[in-house]
């Protein structure tokens, strides 16, 4: 069995380069901003707490998920790309979490049953990764456990998470999920395919 604190990082730091028309997170999904979406379904899930990683337009995007209970950590290396907020984020909750949930502000299908899922994986003991999609293409959220913090901590650039995943893979468990619940919002395209239900 796997007990202790599980940190919700939600990372919401980046510029949206691909998506036309301003910060993604900031525009509208069933009348409210897209962040504050994906906020309130980790707020919802058994997460013992949820730190936001902000970095472009900080302020608006404080002021998107103002009156939740969300704690904040600004990554002033967010241009480099996702391995900064990572490591940002991971940085600031060592010392308090015995692991953490990484969540992506531009997946606004997934639901707080799903996180409660990848928990209750872990508690059963002996993982270090619980992630959705598949073992060839892992998806958030995603489940590391401290014993992985310093590696996530020394992520840098645009250098993301699954070459950890992909060196504990006898030690990752899966959680199943349909793939419209993993859809994430990337590009201007995407937004027509994937309005609010």
């Amino acid at each position: 069995m796997s007990s202790g604190v599980v940190v919700g990082l939600l990372l919401a730091a980046g510029e949206s380069r691909r998506m036309r028309g301003g910060n993604k997170l900031l525009r509208e999904w069933g009348g409210e901003p897209l962040i504050r979406r994906t906020a309130k379904t980790a707020l919802g899930s058994q997460l013992d707490s949820v730190l936001a990683v902000v970095g472009h337009q900080a302020d608006a995007i404080q002021k998107a998920l103002e009156g939740l209970e969300i704690e904040f950590v600004l990554n002033p290396r967010y241009a480099q790309g996702i391995g900064s907020s990572l490591s940002a984020g991971v940085e600031r909750v060592r010392e308090r979490a015995d692991a953490v949930v990484i969540l992506l502000g531009d997946m606004p299908r997934i639901q707080s049953s799903t996180i409660d899922s990848i928990l209750a994986r872990w508690r059963q003991g002996g993982l270090c990764v619980v992630h959705c999609g598949s073992i060839a293409s892992p998806s958030p959220p995603t489940l590391f456990s401290q014993e992985l913090f310093a590696d996530l901590v020394a992520l840098s650039g645009d250098q993301g998470a699954r070459s950890i995943i992909e060196s504990n893979q006898e030690r990752s468990g899966i959680v199943s999920v349909g793939p419209s619940e993993l859809y994430d919002l990337d590009e201007s395209s995407d937004w027509p395919d994937a309005e609010a239900p």
